[in-house]
C-alpha cells in the first residue's frame, strides 16, 4: 500500500510452540508477520520471535534504524496459550514524514517516526511468516 494504512491480526501460540532452533538449525528466530517493499520485494519490518527471547520489530539497517522498539518483554510461559493481537498504524514514505507504531495486546509498544521504505520502492505490503 501507498500513504497511510491501519493493519491488525491476532495470531494464537499453542502450548506445544517449541521455542528453540528450527528443524533444519538454520535460525534462531520465528518471522511472524513482515512488510515487504516493491518492486524489489526487500522486507523492510519484520515481526521476529527470537527463540527463547523477546518478540522484536526489526527495521532493517537499510532503512537507518536497527531496533526501534521491542514489542513484548513476555516472560516464555506468557508466550504460550494465548492470543497475541496487533494494531499497526503505518505511514508509508522514503522521506522523514513516515511513521509506524504498534500496539500489541492494547498496548502501544513503537512509536516510529522516519522512513520507513526504501527510495526506488512503490509500495509495501505485508506477509505473514517468512
Amino acid at each position: 500500500m501507498e500513504g497511510e494504512c491501519w493493519y491488525g491480526w491476532s495470531m494464537y501460540v499453542p502450548e506445544d510452540y517449541k521455542d528453540t532452533v528450527n528443524i533444519s538449525g538454520t535460525s534462531r528466530s520465528l518471522t511472524a508477520a513482515q512488510f515487504h517493499q516493491s518492486p524489489t520485494f526487500n522486507p523492510a519490518w519484520m515481526f521476529r520471535k527470537e527463540f527463547g527471547g523477546r518478540m522484536h520489530l526489526v527495521n532493517f539497517s537499510k532503512l537507518g534504524n536497527e531496533n526501534p522498539g521491542v514489542l513484548n518483554r513476555y516472560k516464555k510461559e506468557n508466550f504460550r496459550r494465548r492470543w497475541h493481537d496487533f494494531v499497526v498504524h503505518a505511514y508509508w514514505a522514503t522521506s522523514e514524514d513516515g511513521l509506524l507504531r504498534v500496539w500489541v495486546n492494547d498496548q502501544r509498544r513503537v512509536d516510529y517516526s522516519g522512513n520507513t521504505r526504501t527510495e526506488g520502492n512503490d509500495y509495501t505490503y505485508q506477509k505473514f511468516g517468512t
